[in-house]
């Protein structure tokens, strides 16, 4: 590739000059509204929501089946802010040092194990988490940043930090534009450079076409993506309920208590106001008519005499697609052998009762903990 320098991309563009677009302004023009205040949901790229995911983890958390303390949540915080990320190691660590109980009496684990979204809430800030990762040591297998950082001087590791926390990246090319401009010895960086564009040059397909490319790899955090699902406001005010009491912020009296009246008013919430994407609105509409039609033909326009609704969809498209028929078999024979278990089970324990879908998906769930509620730490009893 050759270098275009008149061309100047602004700062909203992401990707290649071939392949790559603006960032959009807005990740849907009709902005969801906080179920609890009813105002406007910030997106996740902040810190508010950051503190919300990593309360709501806090709050989640059992210790021989009881809730951590104020003041033991408060010093797991106070950890958190130090480092800006914790490993599930270093919090059970810290978990085991406040109360003396060891990782198998806690529920972290399986809730990582149920939500495995959960251990992204273990990165409290995430341009602080990324800069104390860039200065661990590399080893024989690692590609990332650690192998360029301990080159750079410290007043460029430090602004390497501040432009992450505006969401910038930092490439090569501006490590060794920092170096020249502090006057620093870049030879050590350069040579490093050389070594790892050497090293993809031997792969059979090669990642970068020259040495010019290979100096506009990028290095930044994983940025999030999305909206909050609460105001800052309110998020806000579950990170201080949690800090400061023993409760969850989803029981009756917490800040995200969801009363009757406020389920009412998301389910009758028309579906124009939830989604401009008109194909979601298309499908929907026609899923409300055929419901309509099935209650009118098959119940006689009487919905009292339907008890339950399946709906089935593609997922299997995407769960099977590349696989064998061998592959896909054998996936079939291990989801049916965790059927069998739990109708067995059932019908031994509790022959009297019906067993139904739900009755089966919570056995399993109980037999998959041990038989524990992750939350609770008591003995899970599906029935």
């Amino acid at each position: 590739t050759s270098p275009v320098p008149e061309i100047n991309l602004p700062r909203r563009y992401f990707g290649g000059l071939l392949f790559g677009q603006l960032i959009p302004r807005f990740d849907n023009r009709i902005i969801a509204k906080c179920p609890i205040s009813g105002d406007k949901v910030p997106n996740k790229a902040n810190l508010t929501f950051l503190h919300y995911r990593w309360a709501m983890l806090l709050a989640n958390i059992r210790v021989n089946g009881k809730p951590l303390t104020a003041e033991q949540r408060q010093a797991v915080h106070q950890e958190m802010e130090e480092r800006g990320r914790l490993t599930p190691t270093e919090l059970h660590k810290i978990i085991k040092a406040l109360t003396g109980f060891d990782k198998n009496q806690t529920n972290i684990a399986a809730s990582f194990e149920i939500h495995p979204d959960s251990k992204d809430a273990l990165e409290l800030d995430p341009a602080l988490g990324f800069f104390r990762k860039a200065a661990d040591k590399p080893t024989a297998k690692s590609t990332g940043i650690n192998l360029f950082w301990k080159h750079l001087p410290e007043i460029a590791q430090k602004r390497a930090l501040g432009h992450w926390k505006k969401n910038r990246p930092v490439d090569l090319q501006w490590m060794l534009d920092q170096c020249h401009q502090e006057q620093y010895d870049s030879t050590p960086l350069s040579d490093e450079i050389e070594k790892q564009f050497a090293k993809d040059q031997t792969k059979k397909k090669p990642a970068y076409l020259s040495r010019d490319h290979f100096l506009r790899r990028r290095f930044a955090p994983k940025a999030l993506s999305g909206r909050a699902p609460y105001s800052r406001k309110v998020m806000e005010e579950v990170l201080h309920f949690v800090l400061n009491t023993e409760r969850h912020p989803s029981e009756k009296g917490g800040p995200i208590y969801r009363s009757p009246e406020i389920l009412k008013a998301e389910r009758n919430r028309p579906i124009d106001d939830l989604t401009n994407n008109h194909l979601i609105r298309h499908r929907l509409t026609i899923l409300l008519r055929l419901v309509e039609d099935m209650i009118e033909n098959y119940a006689d326009n009487d919905a009292n005499r339907i008890t339950d609704i399946v709906i089935e969809v593609a997922r299997d498209l995407q769960e099977y697609s590349g696989l064998t028929a061998k592959e896909m078999a054998g996936e079939l024979t291990k989801r049916l052998s965790h059927f069998k278990s739990a109708v067995d089970y059932l019908a031994k324990h509790a022959p009297d009762l019906e067993v139904t879908g739900s009755l089966i998906r919570k056995c399993r769930i109980a037999m998959d903990l041990d038989w524990r509620c992750p939350f609770t730490g008591k003995k899970y009893d599906p029935y």
